[in-house]
Parts: C-alpha cells; sequence; structure tokens
C-alpha cells in the first residue's frame, strides 16, 4: 500500500462541468443579483438546478475508466 494521501478527485471534474452548466449557473447569478438588490427572496431553486447540471454531467466520469482518462 502506497504512503502517499489520496487524492479527491471530484473537485477538478465538477470545475470541467462547469462550462456545460452555464446556463444553470447564469439563472442562478441573477437571481442572487435580484436577491442582493430587494433584499428578500431565495434562489434554492436556481442552486438546486445547477448543482443538478453539474452531477449529470458528472455522472458519466465516475467508470473506473473514464476517471482513469481523466485524469491521465
Amino acid at each position: 500500500m502506497s504512503d502517499e494521501e489520496p487524492v479527491d478527485v471530484m473537485p477538478a471534474i465538477r470545475k470541467a462541468c462547469e462550462p456545460k452548466c452555464e446556463q444553470s449557473f447564469n439563472a442562478y447569478q441573477a437571481c442572487l443579483d435580484r436577491v442582493k438588490a430587494k433584499g428578500v427572496g431565495s434562489c434554492d431553486g436556481q442552486y438546486f438546478d445547477f448543482l443538478h447540471c453539474i452531477d449529470k454531467c458528472v455522472r458519466p466520469c465516475c467508470s473506473r475508466n473514464r476517471l482513469m482518462k481523466f485524469l491521465g
């Protein structure tokens, strides 16, 4: 067994998916701007839509073969 610390690759994979979810992120950001301007409201729905998009993109990367290819 190796003495190296395990590396969590999920942040890098999620970051790679962000461009595919730009529309969801922009909707979330617009909501945050509206809520900040009004002083009331919630952007939970838009945030969860963005997370769903990221998760949908990440799912195919999680197979062992694809993960190894992603990691180089």
